[in-house]
């Protein structure tokens, strides 16, 4: 499954994306010269962006409308194909059941969930 902004950009990113297409794309911003703290931008503009951290759930989407303190997230490199995403809370990104539906950022520990792969387009 991939990252999906469903329009582009604008609501929920969910981990549902079944091949990538222009809502499962996300342009990287490389904000910090070891590549090591970045943005993402969906299709349409929108940043991804942890937009309800004061809950459990620390929800995750394609809202945010620059480069600010919550769309901010360091890149952890796993190896040359995968990464975990912390974000500013502190928490780490995760696609919920492993994919098939949200993306939080809420765990304070990394596990098979939180790891994504990056797949250049």
């Amino acid at each position: 499954m991939f990252l999906y902004a469903e329009g582009g950009g604008g609501g929920e990113l969910k981990a549902i994306g079944s091949r990538v297409a222009q809502w499962e794309t996300f342009q990287v911003l490389y904000l910090d010269g070891q590549r090591e703290r970045i943005a993402l931008r969906a299709h349409n503009g929108y940043y991804v962006s942890v937009t309800d951290s004061t809950t459990p759930l620390g929800v995750v989407s394609a809202t945010g409308l620059g480069a600010l303190e919550r769309e901010r997230f360091q890149m952890i490199r796993i190896d040359d194909t995968h990464i975990a995403l912390r974000a500013f809370n502190g928490r780490f990104v995760t696609a919920e059941g492993g994919g098939g539906g949200i993306v939080t950022a809420n765990r304070t520990t990394r596990a098979d969930w939180e790891i994504f792969e990056v797949v250049a387009v």
